[in-house]
Parts: C-alpha cells; sequence; structure tokens
C-alpha cells in the first residue's frame, strides 16, 4: 500500500515528486494523459509580479525553484527568466500598478514602474497608446507540457507509482479517515490522499463527506504557428496576455475579463462564442505587437480549471477526515508559477506536519461552517 495517493498530474505531480524526494510511497494517478489539464495548457508564465502577502512570498520561493528544476531533476523544464512587463493604457490602472510595485519593492522583489518613454526605448517592439507599465526582470517562463512530463519522470526515478488514464470515482473512507480510492478496477487502499483535481476536486470532497468549495472556470489557449522571434519577455497588456516560444510559437490568452462563472461556462459550450474571443485576441496582438501583421492563428482550446470561492487557493489538511489533503482553486492566481513551491510546502505539511511556510490562509478550514 502507498503511504500517499494523489490525484491529479498537475500541481499533484510537484507533490507527488516533493513527497518522493522526502522518502514517501506515492501513487500518482491522474483521469487522462499526462500534460493534458490546466497547468499543462497555460502560459507557462512564472510570475511574481502583481502579488502581495503570502501570495507573494511563495511565488518568489517558487520563482527560485524553478530556477534550480533542470538541475535538481536533470530534465529540461524550459525556463526562461526572461521578465514580466505589465503594460498599460488606463491611469487608474496605472496607479494600481505603483501600489504593487511599492509593495513588492518593500519585499525584496526587482521591480520598477516605467513611464512611456522608457518602455519605448527598451522594448521597442511594442506599439499602442501606453502610458505605463510596471517591470520585473526576475519573472520568467517555463514550458508547462514540458514541466509537467519532467516533474512526473522524476518523480518516477524517485519511485513514484504513476498510473495515467485512471478515473477515481470516490475517496473511501473507514473509522473517521481515509482509507483509499475508488477507481473502476476497484479500492486502491492508501492512508493519505491528496485531492489536486482541478475542477474535479469538489465531487471527490463530497464522496468523502467534506466540503471543497471550488466551482470549473473556463479558458481559452490560442497558439500561433512557428513565427520570426518578435520578443523574450512575458506580456500583460490591459486584459491580454502573449509569450514566445524559443521556438516561435506565440501563445496568448485574455478577452473575457474578469472570472464570470456564467460566462466562461457558456464558453464551454458556444464555439461562435470561442471564434469571437479568438478573433479578439488575435487582433490585439496585431496592434501591440510589431512584426506581428501577418502571424495568424491555429489552434485554440478550451480548459477547465478551478475556481475557489473567495478567489485565492484552497491548500491543506481536511481537519475533518483525517489523512486527507487538498490543493486546488488556482484559477486567475497564476497557479503553473506556483507548481514547485507548492509542491514542496504540501509534501512538508504531509511528511513533517508543518510546512516551512505557514500556508493557514489558504487553509481548508477557511470554509467551515459555509
Amino acid at each position: 500500500m502507498p503511504d500517499i495517493v494523489v490525484i491529479g498530474a498537475g500541481v499533484g505531480a510537484a507533490i507527488a515528486y516533493y513527497a518522493a524526494k522526502g522518502g514517501a510511497s506515492v501513487t500518482l494517478l491522474d483521469a487522462g494523459a499526462i500534460g493534458q489539464a490546466a497547468s499543462a495548457n497555460s502560459q507557462g508564465a512564472v510570475r511574481q509580479q502583481e502579488r502581495r502577502g503570502l501570495e507573494l512570498t511563495l511565488a518568489m520561493e517558487s520563482a527560485r525553484l524553478w530556477a534550480t528544476l533542470k538541475e535538481e531533476m536533470g530534465a529540461d523544464v524550459g525556463f526562461r527568466q526572461v521578465g514580466t512587463l505589465m503594460v498599460t493604457d488606463h491611469a487608474d490602472r496605472l496607479a494600481d500598478l505603483e501600489d504593487k510595485v511599492r509593495v513588492q519593492q518593500a519585499e525584496g522583489l526587482p521591480c520598477e514602474l516605467l513611464d512611456r518613454g522608457a518602455i519605448t526605448r527598451r522594448f521597442p517592439y511594442l506599439r499602442g497608446t501606453f502610458i505605463g507599465a510596471a517591470w520585473s526582470p526576475t519573472d520568467g517562463l517555463a514550458d508547462p507540457g514540458r514541466a509537467i512530463r519532467a516533474l512526473v519522470a522524476a518523480g518516477e526515478r524517485r519511485g513514484v507509482a504513476v498510473q495515467p488514464e485512471v478515473r477515481v470515482t470516490g475517496v473511501e473512507t473507514a473509522g473517521g479517515k481515509v482509507a483509499g480510492v475508488r477507481t473502476p478496477a476497484g479500492l486502491l487502499p492508501a492512508s493519505t490522499i491528496v485531492i489536486a483535481a482541478g475542477p474535479g476536486s469538489r465531487a471527490l470532497a463530497t464522496s468523502a463527506g467534506v466540503e471543497v468549495p471550488v466551482h470549473p472556470v473556463y479558458s481559452l489557449s490560442v497558439r500561433t504557428p512557428r513565427a520570426p522571434l518578435l520578443f523574450r519577455e512575458y506580456i500583460s497588456y490591459d486584459g491580454f496576455s502573449y509569450s514566445q516560444a524559443e521556438t516561435g510559437e506565440i501563445w496568448l490568452s485574455g478577452g473575457l475579463g474578469a472570472i464570470d462563472l456564467e460566462r466562461q461556462q457558456t464558453l464551454l459550450e458556444d464555439q461562435a462564442l470561442q471564434r469571437q474571443v479568438v478573433a479578439g485576441i488575435q487582433a490585439r496582438l496585431r496592434q501591440v505587437i510589431a512584426g506581428a501583421d501577418g502571424v495568424s492563428t491555429t489552434w485554440h482550446g478550451v480548459f477547465a480549471d478551478a475556481c475557489a470561492a473567495d478567489l485565492s487557493p484552497i491548500l491543506g489538511k481536511m481537519e475533518a477526515l483525517p489523512g486527507l489533503y487538498v490543493a486546488t482553486g488556482f484559477a486567475g492566481y497564476g497557479g503553473f508559477s506556483l507548481l514547485p513551491v507548492v509542491g514542496k510546502l504540501m509534501a512538508e505539511l504531509i511528511l513533517e506536519g508543518k510546512p516551512s511556510v505557514n500556508l493557514d490562509e489558504y487553509s481548508p478550514a477557511r470554509f467551515q461552517g459555509t
């Protein structure tokens, strides 16, 4: 019997890796093929900007870990420290960026506010009516699919039993604690279970008699074919974001505004809306990146992630059910950025009883009684 069963090979891949590194016997289950869910289809931003408090602490530590993963695991995760440029046309947004830069600088994050002249000099490919931007040179990009596969492979080398395309139908309990997970093949016994199944986390928790209030949120991932290398940085520009792989493909997202569960559910079902959003993203790319006029988008997909009721992650143990842990609710939070640090801290919590960074702010206990 494994010490730990982890459900979900997104952030769960990182949890499994670090738990195995700590000496645990781990089984990692995923309902689909490895590298097909939300984490592997993000833009790969390793972002510290636009965060404060615990969120910033985790992001800064995670950025440090991203820079060491290739050497530690012996596999390339595609990490490049290219920086993040957060650009705006609007005075109120610029004031918000200025406030966040001040807070982040006080916490030790290298970042600065740039006026239009500085942006034009330093990033001459950028077009638009922008009035300012926040810049952090220590942010970066990683290759999402490559990173997930590398974490899974590194876990396997440390003994993780990886089982893709295994659908967990529920969590079994006995004597007031977890006893294992149910699959079509039968019961897989386990004394510790980690639910890291994105939008499927709520149903799995419910099967164990506990509540994890997350909802599915749908987003579009849009990519272009290989294009000339036009820019290096991760760019966020008033609701749209852009990154370019070393091989030339441009990854794009945005156009949906703030998280809106009803509208984003419609996105999943309405192909006409998908085409409309993709067209808007493509048009915006051509407006803001010099040289992108002839670049077309040739692929897009809709992916589900989990959004917590208070728009913050849910990380920690379920006090009402010994042996059950949860790591979910990363939609809109830049969850891919946090993969290594969440994996490390959750493994510490499980194996040592206490993580090296206090995660109480994100504990499932905050929803008790709701």
